[in-house]
């Protein structure tokens, strides 16, 4: 990795723009990207981490997350309700990159000719993705009141036995 760092963390970046363009062109299929910096709480983008909205699918983020496992043996990153996180990493390769577009196109064809699939999706789609965040009333420090200074006479010292038995607090 020494003697190597920067090529393989140039193919990892190089990597991870060729995926997001496949699956960019996969129709219903949405990717984020740099349009999304900008908006509330999205302050930059780590090019490796390929989020990949599934709403248009009618699909939940779980349900693919366990066909492409079960399916295809492709474990991805997370998933949530609506989302399936991808990691593209130094091990990664071309080859891989083809294949988890393959599957995707194979999970859409499957969605299509499958529309059962998609019936649990109603009741999940009208879910706001991002949580209701109360306004700022008062400022923690105001509450709680201003950090105070502990001199080392006021600081209880712990001491902790360890047995063979285990540890405990004397």
């Amino acid at each position: 990795m020494a003697g190597h760092g920067r090529q393989l963390a140039e193919n990892v970046l190089e990597l991870s723009w060729i995926l997001r363009k496949k699956i960019k062109d996969i129709e219903e299929f949405n990717v984020f990207g740099e349009e999304m910096i900008g908006r509330p709480g999205v302050f930059g983008l780590d090019p490796t981490k390929i989020n990949i909205s599934l709403r248009n699918l009618k699909v939940s983020g779980l349900w693919a997350e366990s066909w492409l496992r079960e399916k295809v043996h492709i474990q991805v990153e997370m998933s949530d309700v609506f989302n399936l996180l991808l990691l593209v990493t130094f091990v990664n390769w071309q080859s891989d990159v083809n294949y988890l577009y393959e599957a995707l196109t194979e999970m859409k064809e499957y969605i299509k000719k499958n529309p059962g699939v998609t019936h649990s999706y109603s009741a999940i789609q009208d879910i706001n993705p991002f949580p209701f965040i109360p306004d700022l009333v008062m400022p923690p420090g105001r509450l709680f009141g201003p950090p105070t200074l502990l001199s080392l006479q006021t600081v209880l010292v712990i001491k902790i036995k360890v047995t063979s038995y285990g540890a405990r607090v004397e």
